[in-house]
């Protein structure tokens, strides 16, 4: 392996946060002072003097060349620096942050850009060029801290540049900043779906509509079971030990489009016959973790005897009360309240008992921007919440104005509205 150096005549740069000193590679600073082009178009005016300046307000990417060296203690070690500093550069994609030890406070964004031609000197040594494409700005660390701006506060930009920052926003309504508002919807950013065929007992299944992963499931947040999602309350039958059934039928209503399902008579000594009550959500059903709701179902049963001929009937209503469960995935059970009126001798349900667990939440919870911070780069002008790597675009409830608000030069005040609950800045100054 590459012997690491110490001493002040060696330096060393970061890319992507691998040291080259771990390679045995070193650098020097002859081009690391450079300056780069300002987009500037001279324009020549007919029987004027001198050209007109047309500022295109941003400056040129930069070539960044580090004049750099390796060394070992044998030509094996050598060989293996090159290869291992070789396939880190190579291996990186886009912009990473570029460092060096003679701008410690400081950093840029580069792309790797030439390959390496290492000129030997002797076989545990070698001489070479590393070449960046680097965006303009020298960006200092002290900008990369997260600041909280109160309301009615101010944040101090120290170099001679416009800052393009970073907020992080939780709540809602009018951010002023530099008389440039931001407006920011208490809208939805995502919904729970029930996605998951769950068996009850009987080996019924359940099926709902594929989930959309957004945040956690917190205490208060909404709760959809989508519109075609269907539920299997239950079976109510008929069970006359000593007799047989010939008949069985059954009329639903309710707060569902419902339907009936036959289910054919178990094997057995039973003279069983059930009928199936299968529910479809027209509309939706939306309620809160932590909360419950009510539907109510109303059926009519009568069932034929055979011995005799004749029917018996039974006409009640059934109230399901739907609620969330918690758990590691949370699922969805409905628990049957009540019967109105009690079962006559003969009439059974039999599945589901209460608390049945009916759906699995695969996905996660309806999100409004009164509960979670969420991200607006003005950089870009892009808003976005960040879930453990889940990016879900926001600009469709976040308003930014024409020209985006920066941080110019000495002090800004900032002011929200008290609907805004965090308000946190990452300022990204930068330099020349």
């Amino acid at each position: 392996m590459a012997v690491a150096k110490t001493g002040a005549m060696f330096k060393a740069l970061s890319f992507d946060g691998y040291s080259s000193r771990n390679y045995g590679v070193y650098i020097t600073g002859e081009a690391v002072y450079n300056a780069p082009e300002r987009a500037v178009e001279m324009i020549s005016i007919p029987n004027r003097n001198g050209a007109f300046a047309l500022d295109q307000g941003h400056f040129e990417n930069i070539e960044v060349t580090y004049p750099a060296g390796v060394f070992a203690d044998n030509e094996e070690d050598f060989a293996e620096a090159i290869s291992n500093f070789r396939n880190l550069l190579c291996s990186r994609k886009g912009y990473c942050t570029l460092t060096d030890e003679y701008h410690p406070d400081e950093y840029r964004e580069a792309v790797y850009k030439s390959g390496l031609e290492v000129d030997p000197t002797q076989l545990r040594a070698g001489e070479f060029n590393i070449t960046f494409e680097c965006k303009p700005q020298r960006f200092l660390n002290s900008g990369s801290t997260k600041v909280t701006v109160a309301n009615n506060g101010t944040i101090t930009n120290p170099t001679l540049f416009d800052a393009k920052p970073q907020l992080q926003v939780t709540g809602y309504g009018d951010i002023n900043i530099n008389n440039d508002v931001i407006s920011i919807q208490d809208a939805e950013i995502g919904k729970v779906l029930l996605c998951s065929e769950t068996s009850i007992s009987g080996g019924y299944t359940f099926s709902y509509f594929d989930s959309t992963n957004m945040a956690y499931l917190n205490t208060g947040d909404s709760i959809i079971v989508n519109e075609g999602s269907v539920f299997e309350f239950g079976i109510i039958g008929a069970n006359f030990p000593t007799t047989t059934v010939t008949a069985l039928n059954m009329t639903v209503s309710g707060d569902f489009n419902v339907n009936i399902t036959n289910v054919p008579a178990p094997t057995g000594s039973l003279n069983n016959y059930y009928r199936t009550i299968k529910a479809t959500v027209t509309d939706g059903i939306t309620f809160q973790k932590g909360t419950s709701v009510n539907k109510t179902i109303t059926f009519a049963v009568t069932a034929t005897l055979k011995t005799n001929n004749t029917t018996s009937s039974y006409t009640g209503t059934m109230t399901i009360t739907i609620e969330y469960h918690s758990g590691n995935p949370g699922y969805i059970r409905t628990a049957i309240s009540s019967y109105s009126p009690s079962l006559p001798t003969g009439f059974n349900r039999y599945i589901p008992q209460d608390n049945s667990k009916v759906a699995q939440i695969d996905g996660y919870s309806t999100k409004k921007m009164t509960n979670d911070p969420f991200f607006i780069d003005l950089d870009i002008g892009e808003a976005y919440a960040d879930n453990n790597g889940d990016i879900t675009n926001l600009n469709n409830i976040v308003t930014l104005p024409a020209k985006l608000p920066t941080l110019p030069p000495g002090s800004t005040t900032i002011t929200y509205d008290n609907t805004v609950t965090s308000f946190k800045i990452t300022p990204r100054w930068w330099k020349i």
